[in-house]
């Protein structure tokens, strides 16, 4: 029921904006360790790496990027939008302290991949 009526209303926001649209929920994400590794995978296809950004924050990890419109202008009129753009920010609250200085992350396939060393 709550799924629902959060679709229609986000139907009616988009419908609203005519198809300029600020992303509201958050990318799916998994968080598991492997060794001496903690990994955090999010979702995030059709997103431009370059217009991601993954901070530490000492406890957690903020994930914040833009997905853009790869067709927009004057003469451009959609005749259904259902792909959403605009902002997103993840933030993962880590399960177990990491050493802040040994954080890298890898983009593949429209998954990010955050890789941190676990604090020993």
């Amino acid at each position: 029921m709550k799924l629902i009526l959060k679709r229609e209303i986000l139907e009616i926001v988009k419908d609203s904006l005519n198809g300029e649209w600020w992303e509201l929920d958050e990318p799916p994400a998994d968080v598991f360790e492997k060794g001496n590794e903690l990994y955090i995978e999010i979702e995030i296809a059709g997103i431009d790496l370059r217009d991601t950004h993954v901070v530490y924050m000492g406890d957690r990890v903020a994930v914040y990027g833009v997905k853009k419109r790869t067709v927009s202008g004057k003469n451009v009129r959609y005749m259904r939008v259902e792909r959403t753009f605009g902002r997103f920010k993840r933030l993962i609250l880590l399960p177990v302290a990491v050493d802040g200085n040994k954080i890298r992350s890898v983009y593949k396939n429209g998954v990010l991949t955050v890789i941190c060393k676990k604090r020993v």
